[in-house]
């Protein structure tokens, strides 16, 4: 038999919004592709910016940008229409023959159903990369992304079954009811879609995945990334280390910038005995725009020295929560 190709190592970059998590994603992806590993950089945040930090045109689909190296922007709306399109045909005719496909969208969006597609292309790609390194929106939707499929393992299944009998009822009655019921390829849609979904939380909660937090020395920062860690650790997610990024150059000689250098200091302390024991990794702010191979480069350099990314780089939990009763602690 032939052997199976073991699922590739996922590390995904989160963290408040312009703390640089695209930057340290491009450049993670680059030193990954460069020690060998077929490598996948893939952005989920709607405002793409990884195409800019390589310098290099990006669509829906994995590009080759250099050796070992591919990268893509997810098109989470094309996707939707790809893979649900007899749910979308359905909100078409419940709405009306006058809207477009891109209306019915906006008006039967379900919540999260974005970061859905996100999870189910990993889960795609799972088998076709050594590596695959996932750029997300800012936080939150990047927490709604990971608790989705826990969330949904509780219901989703059970809805589906009572929505799949009532439809089933009514279906009979539709020309009194006046609108359209859905059949049972409506239902037969939505029953794969959560089937995969499960699938792709089995990804996320695996040992090969590893969540990396994006911070800056900063007040705001930190304390959103302390959040961020504390949701991880609820779900039992895998974070293995915290990028303290825009780190001031201790020898820069600049008055307005003494003060805030001190400030820094104080906060890269806090941030170490915050989220012991991780492995923090540092980063200077650069004396130029990190964009492009080049600049991306020296930041990979300063991230990782000699080590090579795919490494778990902390395997202690900062800290564990344990239910008793019905109550958490």
């Amino acid at each position: 038999m032939p052997k199976t190709k073991k699922n590739a190592r996922v590390l995904i970059f989160t963290g408040k919004g312009g703390t640089g998590k695209t930057t340290s994603s491009a450049a993670t992806a680059l030193r990954c592709a460069k020690l060998g590993y077929k490598t996948l950089v893939m952005s989920s945040d709607p405002a793409h910016s990884l195409a800019d930090s390589l310098q290099i045109k990006l669509s829906g689909k994995p590009k080759k940008i250099d050796k070992n190296l591919y990268a893509m922007e997810l098109d989470t709306h094309a996707e939707i229409f790809r893979e649900w399109k007899t749910t979308i045909a359905y909100a078409r005719q419940i709405l009306s023959t006058d809207f477009d496909e891109a209306m019915a969208w906006e008006i039967m969006a379900i919540p999260g159903i974005e970061e859905v597609f996100t999870l189910l292309k990993i889960k795609k790609f799972i088998k076709e990369y050594d590596v695959i390194v996932l750029d997300t929106a800012p936080t939150g939707n990047t927490l709604r992304m990971l608790a989705l499929p826990e969330a949904m393992g509780m219901t989703g299944q059970k809805i589906i079954d009572v929505e799949r009998r009532m439809m089933k009822f009514m279906k009979p009655f539709e020309s009194m009811i006046g609108m359209p019921i859905p059949d049972e390829s409506a239902f037969d849609e939505t029953q794969k879609l959560y089937v995969r979904l499960l699938e792709a939380r089995d990804v996320l909660a695996a040992d090969n995945t590893s969540v990396r937090l994006v911070t800056n020395p900063e007040l705001m920062c930190i304390l959103e990334t302390q959040r961020a860690l504390t949701f991880m650790n609820l779900f039992g997610f895998n974070v293995d280390a915290v990028i303290a990024n825009k780190i001031f150059p201790e020898n820069l000689k600049d008055k307005y910038f003494e003060h805030w250098i001190k400030i820094q200091k104080k906060y890269m302390k806090q941030i170490e005995i915050s989220f012991s024991p991780l492995k923090v990794l540092r980063v200077h702010l650069m004396d130029r725009e990190v964009v492009g191979k080049r600049m991306l480069k020296q930041v990979s350099d300063e991230l990782y020295g000699d080590k090579d990314p795919t490494t778990v780089l902390t395997k202690d939990k900062p800290f564990i929560i344990e239910k008793k009763g019905k109550n958490f602690i």
